[in-house]
């Protein structure tokens, strides 16, 4: 039995970790840009006052549905967590935790998608290919690429920190 036990908790530890790893990267817009960089990608795309109302009410309902499914998903990961540390762990409450928090993942980047699509709608064909392009041209990964890509610096470090923060190797090199 102890070694049942010792095998659940360990395989649940690890489909945690891979959860947490697994989310999917957040758009932050004021640390990326702001309202400078939608300012930028109007001009370039040369989208109408129609098309900016359009696209800044997809971008709002998005926000507002983002963080909703996110504060149910850390409520989900609070309560599998302690499904988790419980003296007997229930292997079933702890794998219907996991669908939920599946379902919810899943929710996340089929909204992401159709707000993409969404959006793609509200353009004329030239508008779609000039943003076609400048994806292509940021690495496939639109305007966001090149700033997260410094952000990462050279010790591959996740998350928004800036150039020479903590973790990238260059606050370390001048440190020395």
């Amino acid at each position: 039995m102890k070694k049942y036990s010792a095998f659940v908790a360990a395989t649940c530890l690890m489909l945690i970790a891979s959860l947490a790893i697994a989310q999917p990267r957040q758009r932050q817009f004021q640390k990326q840009g702001g309202p400078a960089k939608g300012a930028f990608m109007a001009e370039a795309l040369g989208l109408t006052d129609v098309q900016k109302e359009q696209i800044q009410g997809i971008h709002s309902a998005a926000q507002k549905e983002r963080i909703d499914r996110q504060a149910k998903m850390k409520i989900a990961r609070i309560e599998l967590r302690e499904l988790m540390v419980a003296d007997t762990p229930d292997q079933g409450k702890i794998d219907a935790k996991v669908n939920e928090l599946s379902t919810l993942q899943a929710s996340m980047m089929k909204a992401r998608v159709h707000n993409q699509l969404a959006v793609q709608k509200i353009l004329t064909p030239e508008q779609r290919k000039k943003a076609k392009a400048l994806r292509l041209q940021h690495g496939g990964r639109g305007m966001r690429g090149k700033a997260r890509f410094e952000r990462r610096g050279s010790g591959g470090a996740r998350g928004n920190r800036p150039l020479g923060g903590p973790g990238t190797g260059a606050v370390e090199e001048q440190e020395n």
